[in-house]
């Protein structure tokens, strides 16, 4: 366990590649179990009344999106086969990250105006940056693209996640 969570560290850092990671059905069954259970509760914390329902349709929704993009892109470069390496690579990062966010969630949702909320937002921002390059390096890894390319097409699936979710649920918009 302590030699997964070190590589995924490292992965994090962008100091190892998500070749590494076996393609197994099984572990990208429950790194995307991990990922939608701790983006439900990220959904949880940062929005104070939203039902249960609605939770678990937008982690849904989230996931999907973000696999169908993912997948989208390895087949248009002919890179199918490393699908669920790539897929598992992201949603555990993706996990750590939320985890480690949800104190920072449940601040934002709380804290009023002021110096502390400011700088509980800015923390909010820059891990955002941070993730959208953890997600660049891992597509430039899996689908041999430049790391830009990759932060742009991460940017991009995040970006049609926020239009889905504010289309589709009356909460959001």
């Amino acid at each position: 366990m302590q030699a997964i969570l070190l590589y995924l560290c490292r992965l994090c850092l962008l100091r190892e590649s998500p070749a590494r990671i076996p393609p197994s059905l099984s572990l990208a069954a429950f790194t995307t179990g991990l990922y939608f259970l701790t983006g439900m509760a990220s959904f949880a914390l940062s929005r104070d009344s939203l039902a249960f329902s609605t939770i678990v349709g937008v982690s849904f929704l989230s996931l999907s999106i973000e696999s169908a993009g993912l997948y989208g892109l390895l087949y248009f470069k002919s890179y199918q086969h490393r699908f669920l390496a790539s897929l598992i690579a992201i949603f555990s990062c993706n996990s750590m990250f939320l985890i480690a966010l949800l104190p920072v969630n449940y601040l934002l949702s709380t804290l009023d105006t002021g110096l502390a909320a400011d700088f509980v937002n800015t923390l909010s921002l820059l891990s955002l940056f941070w993730w959208l390059a953890i997600v660049g390096f891992i597509l430039r890894q899996a689908a041999e693209i430049s790391i830009f390319q990759g932060i742009v097409l991460a940017f991009v699936i995040e970006l049609l996640v926020a239009i889905s979710i504010r289309s589709l649920f009356s909460e959001f918009s």
